[in-house]
């Protein structure tokens, strides 16, 4: 199995490093898919023709559209990657069975090349000197967007020098550009109306953070969505894109967070890499904490 997570993370980073999916109007759950794809061949011990033939049927059979994580967003956007995991494991267990794929699916004139990417390489893999790229992971602090981290952060830092929300006349969230376009992108990031919209709106996230402290789950039920002050204080929110921030994008996702009040005082942070980045890892405890209040309410059940 932890093989099997190595070579899944080693796939899919390399194919987000030369494919920008998003860009071309695809999602991520391409590289998902066939990484897990790879990830499922070596754990059921495919041989080398059987894992070529699996990977053909997922790259053919599981193109996922970009518009599935913007605008008001619908609950597919939290479905999308499993998906692309359970077909990539469907692909190498029919592979087992004999099923084969078309294996001119990347480089065949109606193939992957020609119809999403451009021709590129993979690359050097990890292994000897070149560090495996699971290593280079980064895990959300908090369960929202990830591009929402370093911005909720920052209200954390700055939320014990307001005496009063109600005394905010602004809040102004500077961002890299991605992060505009994931999460402040349209007038309904402002009102979203259920949960996937809610927790890929910045304004909604540094909301519910100025006011509680916290954000979770609970936060995103019909009764935060619909409250009258969270709603209020969206309305004071604005979110820039920043250039010097987008410039340092990927490797920091910076946020510039400025509140403003009505009495002309500023309070500002500022931050780069967010709790879970590699350069700011969580630790194990931090790690498993946020797995069990994620899991909290299941019938799942752990000892220490």
């Amino acid at each position: 199995v932890l093989l099997g997570s190595v070579i899944a993370w080693e796939i899919y980073a390399r194919l987000a490093d030369r494919v920008p999916f998003r860009d071309y109007g695809f999602d991520q759950s391409i590289a998902i898919a066939i990484a897990s794809t790879c990830s499922a061949c070596k754990v059921m011990g495919l041989s080398q023709d059987e894992t070529a033939n699996a990977i053909a049927l997922t790259t053919a059979s599981n193109i996922t559209l970009g518009e599935v994580r913007f605008g008001e967003v619908s609950m597919w956007k939290g479905c999308a990657a499993a998906n692309g995991v359970r077909n990539g494991v469907f692909s190498a267990s029919l592979a087992k069975q004999g099923m084969t794929g078309p294996l001119n699916i990347f480089d065949g004139p109606r193939g992957f090349f020609h119809g999403i990417s451009g021709e590129f390489e993979l690359g050097k893999f990890g292994g000897k000197e070149e560090p495996f790229r699971i290593m280079q992971a980064s895990m959300k602090h908090f369960a929202v967007g990830s591009v929402a981290q370093t911005a909720l952060e920052c209200i954390l830092e700055l939320r014990s020098d307001i005496d009063s929300i109600h005394k905010i006349s602004e809040v102004e969230v500077r961002t890299f550009q991605f992060g505009v376009n994931v999460m402040a992108d349209v007038r309904e990031k402002w009102s979203p109306l259920n949960r996937e919209t809610a927790d890929h709106s910045l304004p909604y996230c540094v909301a519910i953070m100025l006011l509680f402290g916290e954000i979770n789950d609970d936060y995103f039920s019909d009764g935060y969505l619909g409250d009258e002050t969270v709603r209020e204080l969206m309305k004071k929110i604005n979110v820039v894109s920043d250039e010097s921030a987008t410039q340092l994008f990927p490797e920091k996702r910076v946020s510039k967070v400025l509140i403003r009040m009505d009495s002309g005082v500023e309070h500002y942070a500022e931050l780069g890499y967010h709790k879970g980045h590699p350069s700011n890892a969580m630790s194990d405890v931090e790690v498993e904490n946020k797995f069990r209040e994620q899991t909290s309410g299941s019938e799942m059940t752990f000892s220490s």
